[in-house]
């Protein structure tokens, strides 16, 4: 049985649970998105607190911006855009604040999957499309 791309990432040590987001991904994808009661706390997530929903970022999806808007009614409003994982990322960044410290309450977000789909892009150096295909689909024969 093949295990999911970042599974297989885990397994060939390219990455830990403990691995900080920040040696991953660049800062510029990370600035304004874990800063809590003024304090920039992006060093400190770590993959195991994005797929547990506990590293603080906001949900660009789901939740309310600084206005009210929601994501949700900006998709109703313009039908025919398609958003980037940067853009994804920027309306988190731009339009809410972080909703506590690492580690400190759950939040499910989105947000958080997006970079975790950026840290399978990184680490493997392809698309994460092309990730899920030849670490997952090619091997189990789909």
């Amino acid at each position: 049985m093949t295990s999911a791309p970042h599974f297989v990432a885990f397994d060939k040590g390219k990455l830990t649970l403990e691995t900080q987001v920040s040696s991953v991904l660049e800062p510029e994808l990370l600035n304004s998105l874990f800063v809590y009661q003024d304090i920039d706390y992006q060093d400190r997530v770590t993959v195991r607190q994005l797929l547990g929903h506990m590293s603080g970022v906001n949900d660009y999806c789901e939740r309310e911006t600084f206005d009210g808007s929601t994501f949700t009614g900006d998709m109703v409003s313009n039908p025919n855009t398609t958003w980037t994982p940067p853009e994804l990322l920027a309306n988190t960044r731009d339009k809410q604040e972080a909703v506590g410290r690492p580690g400190e309450k759950f939040c499910y977000s989105d947000t958080g999957y997006i970079l975790l789909g950026l840290i399978i892009e990184e680490v493997y150096g392809m698309p994460f499309h092309q990730a899920l295909e030849t670490c997952i689909f090619e091997p189990a024969h789909i």
